[in-house]
């Protein structure tokens, strides 16, 4: 996505969704799902970085299963997707 000043300058927003490192807990293992942004300005500077958790994936013998920390239909599409 691009974004433009008043000078007309563009800047440009990235973002990426990932999984972490898994915690085992037990017979579970648990990731969490997070989506960065990053603001980048017009001279390639990194205005902003965000770091978001929007969900747990959770692993155990009887299957996977995920929790969303946002309600967001597009996550919900992204971890149907993932299980």
């Amino acid at each position: 996505m691009e974004l433009k000043s008043k000078s007309e300058e563009a800047f440009r927003l990235i973002e990426h969704v990932g999984e972490g490192e898994a915690t085992a807990a037990g017979e579970r293992s648990i990731r969490p799902l997070v989506k960065a942004s990053v603001l980048i300005g017009p001279k390639g500077s990194i205005l902003s970085i965000r770091i978001t958790p929007i969900a747990l994936i959770i692993s155990e013998p009887s299957g996977r299963y995920a929790l969303s920390f946002d309600g967001d239909p597009e996550t919900e599409r992204l971890l149907e997707g993932m299980l």
